[in-house]
């Protein structure tokens, strides 16, 4: 019989706050259930891309499913992209949007 792992990855308290199984919350971000156990018992370190999907389609911060190691880890990596995505998804009000340019007719 196995024995139960030893350590838990934060990711497993994240998913299980959002009341999803491991293969709901794999279908989710593109990857297998087999995969997100993995990563949750620890045999499978969590990939740069794999933290900036769960960022982008579950809006939130990787503190909220990384430790603090790996945060500081990725932070250099991930926030970047995370800034310029919701700068592309969610423009900001304070940056004007200029009109389409007309073409004047030649006379």
């Amino acid at each position: 019989m196995p024995r139960p792992p030893t350590y838990y990855h934060p990711l497993r308290n994240f998913r299980s706050s959002l009341g999803l199984s491991q293969p709901a919350f794999g279908a989710r971000i593109g990857v297998s259930g087999v995969t997100i156990q993995q990563i949750e018992n620890g045999l499978l370190p969590m990939s740069v891309k794999l933290a900036l999907r769960i960022c982008i389609i579950f809006k939130t911060k990787p503190r909220e499913f990384l430790s603090a190691e790996t945060c500081i880890k990725f932070k250099r990596q991930l926030e970047p992209m995370i800034e310029f995505y919701h700068y592309l998804v969610e423009p900001t009000p304070d940056i004007p949007i200029a009109a389409p340019r007309r073409h004047q007719e030649r006379v």
